[in-house]
C-alpha cells in the first residue's frame, strides 16, 4: 500500500512545494497538498481531516514555513496526534538548531539529485513504519488561523455595505498589512482588499484608500480634514434628492458618519461608484480608460466647451510652477514648511493663456463686466482675463487664477448665460463629461456624478464632481439666480483633489456667486 503524505508548506514556497509534490508522486507516494487556501471553517476542517488520515506529515522546511502561522498550527496538531514528522528542506533556514523541528533528521532537498531522492524515499519509508493509531480521544483541534480574515471575507461578501462598514473593513485590513509578519497572511489581506475594491457600491473615497494600500503605500487620506468655514451652519448649502422638496438634505446618516468634515453640506446623490466596472488601479485618482463605462469614461472631453478644461490645465501648470518656485504650494492635508498663502500668490493675467479670438457677442463688454461683478468672493478679479465664448449660448467667459484660499482650486473658469439658460448647458456638459445623475444616498466627494443643491430651503443650482483623463480633479456648478456656471480644477489632483475642491466648495463664502 502506498504511503500517504500530508505536505505542509508556505505559499511563498509554492513553486518548490509543487516540485517536491511532483517528485513524490513520481515515486508513487500519495500526496495531499492544500492548493486552495480559502474557504473558511470548512477549509480548515478539511486540512485537519487530511492530517489525521496521512501516514507521514512532511514539512516543507524554510524560513517561510517556520514563520507561517498555518504551518505552525498544522505541525503542532501532527505532533499532538503522534504522527511521524519528516522535515524536507526546500529553502533557506536561519538556524536549524533553534527551529521547531531542530531535533529531527532534516532531508536536504534544495538541490534535487539522485542521491537526495534516494534519501527522501528511504526516510519516508522509515517514517511510515513509525505510524501509530491515532489517540483516543483525539486532542483538541487547533482553531482556524487568522479567523478574523475569514470573518472579514464573509463581511465583504454581504449584499450591501454602508460607507461606515466599508471604512471599518479597510481599517482592519490595513492593520493586518501593518502588523502581521506572515507574508501569506498579508497576501490574504490584499486579496480581500481587491474583493472589496471590486464591489459595485464601494465609495470613491474607500476605493482610493484601497488603491494606495495595494500599491504598497500605507499612507491614506487623513479623516481630519479642515472644517470649511460656514459648513454646517444655518446658511450652509444642502443637497436635495431628485424630486424631493426644498430643504431636504440628501446625505444619509451612515454616509455622513464616515465622511470627511464638510461632507453633506452641499451635494446630491450619485450612482454606485464603478457601476460599469472599476477604473484601472494605480493611484488615488484612477485615471479613466477610454471606452469604458461611467468611471472608465474618458472624463471631460478635450474638445468639449471650446476645449475649456485643457486650457484651464495649461493655465494651472503655469500657476503651479509659480507657486512651487515661491514655496507656497499646499493642497489636501496640512501645509508643509513655509508660508501658505491665503490672499495672494495668484498669477498675473499675463500668465494666463487665452483662446484664439472668436466673434464676441454684441453685449460683450456689458456681459463681461456683469460676470466680473458676480464672481465668487474667493476669486481675485485681477487674476481674470476674457476668454473666447464656448458657443453654447454663453454671453461672457472668464479664465481666472487660483482661489485666494488654499488649499483650493488652482484654476477657475466662469461663464454667464441668458436668464434660464444655464441648466440646460450644465446637463449637456455632464453628459459630455460622462457623469451620471446621483442616486439615493450618494453625493460628492465620495461618488462621482452630479445632483442639485439648495441654500436655506431654496434650490440654487446643480453641482458635479469628477476626475479627468489626465487625473485632474474638477468641480462644475451653476447658480440659477445669476445664470452662471463655474468650472474649477486641480491638475493631477486625483481623488485627493476631489476632497480638496469639495471642502472649499461647501463654504458659500468661497464658491457662491453674488455682487
Amino acid at each position: 500500500m502506498a504511503t500517504s503524505v500530508f505536505l505542509s508548506y508556505s505559499r511563498k514556497d509554492e513553486a518548490a512545494a509543487r516540485q517536491l509534490e511532483s517528485d513524490l508522486e513520481r515515486g508513487r507516494v500519495a500526496v495531499w497538498r492544500d492548493a486552495e487556501l480559502r474557504g473558511g471553517d470548512l477549509w480548515w476542517q478539511k486540512i485537519l481531516e487530511q492530517i489525521r488520515a496521512c501516514d507521514v506529515f512532511v514539512l516543507a522546511l524554510s524560513n517561510n514555513g517556520l514563520t507561517s502561522k498555518p504551518c505552525r498550527a498544522e505541525l503542532a496538531y501532527a505532533r499532538d496526534l503522534d504522527l511521524p514528522v519528516l522535515p524536507v528542506q526546500i529553502g533557506p533556514v536561519d538556524s536549524l538548531r533553534t527551529a521547531a523541528v531542530g531535533e529531527l533528521q532534516v532531508i536536504e532537498y534544495r538541490q534535487q539529485s539522485g542521491a537526495s531522492g534516494i534519501a527522501l524515499f528511504a526516510e519516508l519509508e522509515e517514517a511510515g513504519r513509525r505510524r501509530h493509531p491515532l489517540p483516543d480521544p483525539l486532542p483538541p483541534a487547533p482553531s482556524v488561523p487568522f479567523a478574523y480574515l475569514l470573518r472579514l471575507g464573509s463581511e465583504i461578501e454581504k449584499e450591501q455595505l454602508t460607507p461606515t462598514e466599508q471604512g471599518d473593513l479597510v481599517g482592519q485590513l490595513r492593520n493586518c498589512l501593518e502588523t502581521e509578519d506572515d507574508e501569506g497572511v498579508k497576501d490574504d489581506a490584499r486579496e480581500l482588499l481587491r474583493a472589496l475594491r471590486r464591489r459595485p457600491d464601494v465609495t470613491f473615497r474607500h476605493a482610493g484608500e484601497i488603491d494606495q494600500l495595494l500599491s504598497g503605500s500605507t499612507a491614506h487620506r487623513s479623516a481630519e480634514q479642515a472644517t470649511p468655514t460656514g459648513s454646517g451652519t444655518s446658511g450652509a448649502r444642502q443637497s436635495t434628492a431628485p424630486g424631493a422638496g426644498a430643504g431636504v438634505t440628501a446625505a444619509s446618516a451612515s454616509a455622513s458618519a464616515s465622511a470627511p468634515t464638510g461632507y453633506g453640506a452641499r451635494g446630491g446623490y450619485g450612482p454606485p461608484p464603478f457601476a460599469h466596472g472599476p477604473p484601472p488601479p494605480g493611484g488615488p485618482g484612477y485615471p479613466p480608460a477610454a471606452g469604458a463605462g461611467l468611471y472608465g469614461a474618458p472624463g471631460p472631453p478635450t474638445t468639449t466647451k471650446g476645449s475649456r478644461l485643457p486650457l484651464l490645465l495649461v493655465a494651472a501648470l503655469v500657476v503651479v510652477a509659480a507657486l512651487i518656485v515661491g514655496g507656497v504650494l499646499a493642497f489636501g492635508g496640512d501645509p508643509g514648511p513655509g508660508p501658505t498663502p491665503t490672499t495672494n500668490a495668484e498669477p498675473t493675467t499675463d500668465a494666463l493663456p487665452t483662446t484664439p479670438a472668436e466673434p464676441q457677442p454684441t453685449t460683450g463688454t456689458t456681459a463681461g463686466e456683469q460676470l466680473l461683478a458676480i464672481l465668487p468672493a474667493d476669486v481675485d478679479p485681477g487674476s481674470c482675463s476674457a476668454q473666447a465664448l464656448d458657443g453654447d449660448g454663453d454671453l461672457a467667459a472668464l479664465g481666472c487664477g487660483p482661489a485666494l484660499t488654499q488649499p483650493g482650486p488652482l484654476t477657475t473658469q466662469f461663464n454667464l448665460y441668458p436668464a434660464g439658460g444655464v441648466d440646460g448647458v450644465f446637463l449637456g456638459d455632464v453628459t459630455d463629461f460622462a457623469l451620471a445623475e446621483f442616486g439615493p444616498g450618494q453625493q460628492c466627494p465620495d461618488y462621482l456624478g452630479y445632483g442639485g443643491y439648495n441654500e436655506n430651503g431654496l434650490v440654487r443650482g446643480r453641482v458635479a464632481c469628477g476626475v479627468g483623463q489626465d487625473n485632474a480633479s474638477y468641480l462644475l456648478w451653476t447658480e440659477d439666480e445669476f445664470a452662471a456656471e463655474a468650472l474649477v480644477t486641480i491638475p493631477n489632483g486625483g481623488g485627493q483633489g476631489i476632497y480638496t475642491l469639495w471642502n472649499w466648495f461647501v463654504d458659500p463664502g468661497h464658491s457662491a456667486f453674488g455682487p
